[in-house]
Protein backbone atom coordinates (compact mmCIF):
# COMPACT_ATOMS: atom_id res chain seq x y z
CA UNK A 1 0.00 0.00 0.00
CA UNK A 2 2.84 2.50 1.18
CA UNK A 3 4.68 1.75 -2.39
CA UNK A 4 1.12 2.21 -4.40
CA UNK A 5 0.96 5.70 -2.40
CA UNK A 6 4.88 6.11 -2.91
CA UNK A 7 4.45 5.30 -6.86
CA UNK A 8 1.18 7.74 -7.73
CA UNK A 9 2.86 10.79 -5.56
CA UNK A 10 5.67 10.21 -8.16
CA UNK A 11 4.15 9.81 -10.92
CA UNK A 12 1.80 13.10 -10.04
CA UNK A 13 5.53 14.65 -9.25
CA UNK A 14 7.18 13.65 -12.94
CA UNK A 15 4.07 14.32 -14.63
CA UNK A 16 3.96 18.05 -13.86
CA UNK A 17 7.12 18.17 -13.87
CA UNK A 18 7.13 16.87 -17.40
CA UNK A 19 4.31 19.69 -18.32
CA UNK A 20 6.14 22.07 -16.91
CA UNK A 21 9.30 21.20 -19.00
CA UNK A 22 7.33 21.17 -21.95
CA UNK A 23 5.75 24.59 -21.79
CA UNK A 24 9.22 25.91 -21.26
CA UNK A 25 10.80 24.17 -23.93
CA UNK A 26 7.50 25.63 -25.95
CA UNK A 27 8.34 29.06 -24.90
CA UNK A 28 12.01 28.87 -25.86
CA UNK A 29 10.46 27.75 -29.24
CA UNK A 30 8.22 30.83 -29.48
CA UNK A 31 11.72 33.05 -28.46
CA UNK A 32 14.20 31.79 -30.87
CA UNK A 33 10.89 32.12 -33.93
CA UNK A 34 10.84 35.77 -32.84
CA UNK A 35 14.31 36.57 -32.38
CA UNK A 36 14.81 35.45 -36.44
CA UNK A 37 11.73 37.19 -37.08
CA UNK A 38 13.63 40.31 -35.25
CA UNK A 39 17.06 39.83 -36.90
CA UNK A 40 15.01 39.53 -40.20
CA UNK A 41 13.10 42.91 -40.31
CA UNK A 42 16.89 44.86 -38.33
CA UNK A 43 18.96 43.19 -41.54
CA UNK A 44 15.93 44.69 -43.70
CA UNK A 45 15.81 48.08 -41.84
CA UNK A 46 19.78 48.02 -42.48
CA UNK A 47 19.82 47.23 -46.06
CA UNK A 48 17.08 50.32 -46.82
CA UNK A 49 19.60 52.78 -44.52
CA UNK A 50 22.04 51.65 -46.62
CA UNK A 51 20.77 52.26 -49.94
CA UNK A 52 20.35 55.95 -48.72
CA UNK A 53 24.29 56.61 -48.62
CA UNK A 54 26.23 57.65 -51.30
CA UNK A 55 28.22 54.13 -52.82
CA UNK A 56 32.07 54.45 -52.62
CA UNK A 57 32.25 54.39 -56.30
CA UNK A 58 29.94 57.48 -56.86
CA UNK A 59 31.91 59.15 -54.44
CA UNK A 60 34.64 58.00 -56.49
CA UNK A 61 33.41 59.42 -59.62
CA UNK A 62 32.36 62.54 -58.15
CA UNK A 63 35.50 63.08 -56.57
CA UNK A 64 37.17 62.92 -60.14
CA UNK A 65 34.86 65.11 -61.56
CA UNK A 66 35.36 67.79 -58.90
CA UNK A 67 39.42 67.61 -59.01
CA UNK A 68 39.13 67.28 -62.69
CA UNK A 69 37.51 71.06 -62.58
CA UNK A 70 40.09 72.09 -60.30
CA UNK A 71 42.93 70.88 -62.47
CA UNK A 72 40.92 72.74 -65.34
CA UNK A 73 40.62 76.05 -63.02
CA UNK A 74 44.31 75.53 -62.36
CA UNK A 75 45.64 75.16 -65.86
CA UNK A 76 43.38 78.52 -67.01
CA UNK A 77 45.05 80.56 -63.70
CA UNK A 78 48.39 79.31 -64.69
CA UNK A 79 47.97 79.84 -68.51
CA UNK A 80 46.26 83.79 -67.65
CA UNK A 81 49.53 84.46 -65.02
CA UNK A 82 52.13 83.09 -67.54
CA UNK A 83 50.73 85.38 -70.32
CA UNK A 84 49.81 88.16 -68.16
CA UNK A 85 53.39 88.27 -67.31
CA UNK A 86 55.51 88.41 -70.82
Amino acid sequence: MEQTIVNIAGGIILSGLGFLIQRVWSSLNDLQKRDEQLADKISHIEVMVARCYVTREETERLFTKVFDKLDRIDEKLNKHLTTGND
